[in-house]
């Protein structure tokens, strides 16, 4: 099991300049004035998704937890 974990640790950058590159994409394609609806279905993905990924929601980053005043989490 420890070589699979490894392997996959080292493939991790490989998969996000991919993703980096993907997003890349789908802005230049958005400021050529492709719609949504072309870059998903040329992603295989829904429309929504290169929208949510221009957004910055489409981003898989963990965002730090913010309390403010008693116990609320923003």
């Amino acid at each position: 099991m420890k070589g699979k974990t490894r392997e996959k640790k080292q493939l991790d950058p490989v998969f996000k300049k991919f993703d980096d590159i993907t997003n890349l994409l789908i802005l230049i394609a958005a400021k050529s004035g492709a719609k949504s609806e072309e870059i998903g279905k040329v992603l295989g993905v829904d429309a929504s998704r290169p929208r949510q990924i221009l957004a910055g929601f489409g981003t898989k980053k963990k965002r730090k937890r913010v309390r403010h005043g008693k116990g609320k989490i923003a």
